[in-house]
């Protein structure tokens, strides 16, 4: 038993020398290649990359927001009757009332005269 005992633990030995010179041998080969080095980089340009895409789409996103064209001096047009949408002079007759949506606010209205483009 004493003996199987001393084989058991030179066994050890040898597989915790094995282990340690596997890992020592990868990271040396990481190091050599300047992996260790490299990483970082390529995580800050992997990391420029997707702030760069997000500022990208945030503004995309941005410029859709219809509120985004009331600063341009746009309006958006809207019934009272019903709050949809006015976006032909044909969904409007006289006498309607409306509410204009506006950068800062909004007004009401009432339709007096409509003229169509020919």
């Amino acid at each position: 038993i004493q003996e199987n005992k001393g084989r058991l633990k030179q066994l050890e030995r040898s597989i915790d020398t094995t282990i340690m010179r596997t890992v020592t041998d990868t990271r040396r080969r990481f190091e050599t290649k300047g992996f260790s080095q490299k990483i970082p980089q390529l995580l800050q340009k992997e990391l420029q990359q997707k702030k760069q895409n997000l500022s990208s789409l945030a503004n995309h996103l941005a410029s859709l927001n219809p509120k985004s064209l009331l600063s341009k001096g746009y309006s958006i047009l809207f019934s009272q009757k019903d709050g949809s949408v006015i976006n032909k002079v044909m969904n409007v007759k006289q006498g309607d009332e409306i509410r204009i949506l506006l950068a800062d606010g909004q007004l009401n209205a009432q339709i007096t005269e409509r003229h169509e483009s020919t």
